[in-house]
């Protein structure tokens, strides 16, 4: 909506208040010549057609000017940010006189004097009061709305709250000051003495003061944005928060009109994690004037969650360290941060974000652009007696850093000789690390044939084996059927029981640790109806848009646009990171589009390290692939320098174009195993066949390397072996 000039807007509040004084002093003027002497009903009367003119006469002129006609509800207003100060003054005036006109047309038109002086005293105590309650009433009645994304009902609850006033106060309150004024000019039923317009005029003005206090309390996140919804929303340009200026050698000029809303840009993040950090960080390095607000539900905004094993085995030695950026450093970025504060609802409609904060108050945030982070969270396998067990008795989950602090109060206040952990993957492996470095005795199961379900079986062996050469207890194709307290006598605190290969199994320890994957957290998106994709995942485009008009999502909560797979869920944080990114740009009118990603992953075990990219041999053919995977090995560096290592590898290409799919790669610590994948990840991004990437220029020294790289050996044994088969085939 553009701006409206201010002349347009005071005469939309004289007119209005005009016609509302014609309401209240007309109808009064009717009620008692048509039902006189019954006090009673002329009430009813008044009260009701004055309902109903001032639902009528906001719908008319609110959209001018926002429908105030009350000097009390245009200075509350303008303390909140939605007006200007000096037009809250400039209406003052236009309402005053527009009900003074009121007035005097509502005499003429039932036949009486223009100006007839009322003599209706109404000085006491009891109406003084009555002006302050209902002046209060009236204002939170327009407040509530406008928080809660209801201003569009507010002419209706504007005028029942009015029609009401008049029977629950002893002064047949209007709380309006510039209506008082009015009503001395009309004799009538409607009519009050000017002796006791002062009086009237105070407590109206204690009760606009009084509002602005219990409003700040009740609702302490209200914005300029939820103040230019009263009691319609205001054509824009009309409030602080669209004022915007720049200095020009000591003179201020404004803003053209669609600059004013561009710095007026608010953007809430539902999520503080990798995704929702760097959506608003993007944000803020497009436009630094850009309202920024992230959500978070806890009270570590920017945490590398992928850091806690080394948390939890010392290496990192604070979990502050765990930080990527300080919340100084967020808020130096320019954002406005809302720790332990859940998101419970989304109103698209009204562009409200319905919040708990701390100590469990409500509160609604209003938004141009939303964009939802919400991650994923922790899958609880069907195992029986988790249920039942908790912290307290050592059983743990980790996701968080709550999780994390958890685990570390039974680590050092129990002091545990031994643990089991349920689930082979990346995290489970890691932890199985961490435990061990600080001395405990770990069994690791896997339901799975192998511990790393998503590298192939035959290196997945080969992180069995460091897992085992370390002393971890590894039981892979075991599957865990209930948990529970062991019995007095055993080694441990707890019991696993399990199946492996049709016998039961069991084991005992102090510590349970269940880290059996995630799922993402889509429910507060589909409750405000987002479509879901696969496996439950919000769908989004590349642009990271929902269905949901200026409503955008990244992370772990939604559909992985895989370059070889199409739709998929890869829960990853350097995903994460790129798709809040892209979300952050495109909320504020960017056209970027997610790439899409090849689940390039690496993990530590102790000293070896293991990863993978793109498509797995079984992965491949479910795709539609011909596919063909080659095992090889390489030195990491020229074998005559001192250290080198062999690297093991699978490489996967399609039989029929030759087009490299995947990469898997096993190695020690100190081979660059994770940069070496990148080289792969690099050339399956940009779709070379598998003979091409002995075309790459790749560095050389003997200490490093070779001259061909190892990921290019690898890719020479798998074309070695093809052309191979397709000579002895063709032979």
């Amino acid at each position: 909506m553009s701006e409206v000039a201010l002349w347009r807007r005071l005469t939309a509040e004289f007119a209005g208040s005009a016609f509302l004084a014609v309401a209240v002093i007309g109808s009064g003027i009717a009620a008692a010549s048509l039902s006189p002497g019954d006090t009673g009903l002329e009430l009813f009367e008044n009260a009701a057609a004055t309902a109903a003119g001032l639902f009528a006469i906001i719908l008319m002129f609110g959209p001018v000017s926002g429908g105030h006609f009350n000097p009390v509800v245009s200075f509350v207003d303008a303390s909140f940010g939605g007006l200007r100060w000096r037009d809250a003054a400039a209406y003052l005036p236009a309402q005053v006189a527009g009900c003074i006109a009121g007035a005097v047309l509502a005499n003429l038109m039932f036949g009486q004097a223009a100006v007839s002086i009322s003599a209706k005293d109404r000085t006491s105590w009891a109406h003084f009061l009555s002006e302050i309650v209902a002046t209060l009433g009236l204002m939170l009645v327009i407040f509530a709305l406008a928080r809660s994304g209801r201003a569009r009902s507010a002419a209706a609850a504007v005028g029942a709250y009015i029609g009401a006033a008049y029977f629950f106060t002893s002064s047949t309150s209007f709380a309006n000051p510039a209506i008082t004024v009015g009503r001395m000019f009309s004799d009538t039923f409607a009519g009050i003495a000017p002796a006791s317009a002062p009086s009237f005029i105070a407590a109206q003005i204690i009760g606009g003061v009084l509002a602005v206090g219990l409003i700040k309390v009740l609702y302490p996140g209200v914005t300029p944005a939820d103040a230019e919804r009263i009691v319609v929303p205001h054509p824009a340009g009309t409030s602080h928060a669209s004022e915007a200026t720049i200095s020009d050698g000591g003179r201020r000029s404004a803003l053209d009109h669609h600059e004013r809303r561009e710095l007026r840009m608010h953007l809430v993040m539902i999520g503080g994690s990798d995704a929702g950090i760097s959506a608003a960080l993007r944000a803020g390095e497009i436009d630094p004037s850009a309202e920024v607000t992230v959500v978070l539900a806890d009270a570590y905004p920017n945490f590398s969650i992928c850091g806690i094993p080394y948390y939890v085995s010392g290496e990192v030695t604070h979990w502050r360290n765990l930080a990527h950026r300080t919340i100084a450093d967020l808020e130096a970025a320019g954002m406005t941060l809302r720790p332990d504060t859940t998101a419970r609802r989304i109103d698209v409609q009204e562009r409200k974000l319905m919040v708990t904060g701390p100590g469990g108050a409500e509160d609604l945030i209003s938004y141009d652009k939303l964009i939802i982070g919400t991650g994923a969270v922790p899958v609880r396998p069907p195992i029986a007696g988790l249920a039942d067990l908790g912290i307290g008795d050592g059983v743990h989950q980790l996701h968080t850093m709550g999780d994390t602090f958890a685990v570390m109060r039974t680590l050092e206040d129990l002091h545990p000789a031994s643990a089991v952990i349920v689930g082979g993957g990346y995290i489970g492996l890691e932890m199985a690390e961490a435990l061990t470095v600080r001395g405990l005795a770990v069994t690791q199961i896997e339901q799975l044939p192998e511990v790393l379900p998503t590298v192939d079986q035959e290196l997945g062996a080969l992180v069995h084996a460091e897992l085992a050469s370390r002393g971890v207890t590894v039981m892979p194709g075991t599957t865990v059927q209930r948990v529970s307290r062991a019995d007095n006598g055993q080694a441990g605190r707890l019991r696993v029981d399990a199946t492996a290969d049709g016998e039961n199994v069991s084991e005992t320890a102090d510590m349970v640790l269940v880290v059996t994957g995630v799922r993402p957290d889509a429910d507060l998106a589909a409750a405000a109806g987002a479509e879901l994709g696969v496996k439950g995942t919000i769908a989004v485009d590349r642009g990271m848009r929902t269905n949901l008009p200026d409503v955008f999502a990244a992370g772990d909560c939604v559909v992985t646009h895989h370059r070889l797979l199409g739709e998929t869920y890869l829960p990853l944080g350097t995903t994460a990171h790129k798709q809040g990114r892209i979300a952050g740009e495109n909320a504020l009118g960017g056209t970027r589009e997610f790439a899409g990603s090849l689940g390039t992953q690496v993990v530590k075990i102790f000293d070896q390290v293991a990863a993978r990219t793109g498509l797995r041999h079984s992965e491949a053919a479910a795709a539609g692939f011909e596919p063909i995977t080659v095992e090889s090995a390489a030195d990491d560096h020229k074998a005559y320098y001192p250290g080198s290592h062999r690297i093991t590898m699978r490489v996967t290409g399609d039989r029929d174009t030759r087009r490299f799919l995947g990469l898997q790669l096993f190695g020690h610590r100190n081979a660059e195993v994770a940069k070496r994948i990148d080289i792969a990840a690099t050339a399956i991004f940009h779709a070379m066949t598998v003979d091409e990437v002995s075309d790459l220029d790749l560095s050389y020294t003997p200490p490093l390397g070779s001259p061909w790289e190892a990921v290019q050996m690898g890719a020479q044994a798998w074309t070695r072996q093809v052309s191979s088969a397709r000579s002895s085939s063709l032979a």
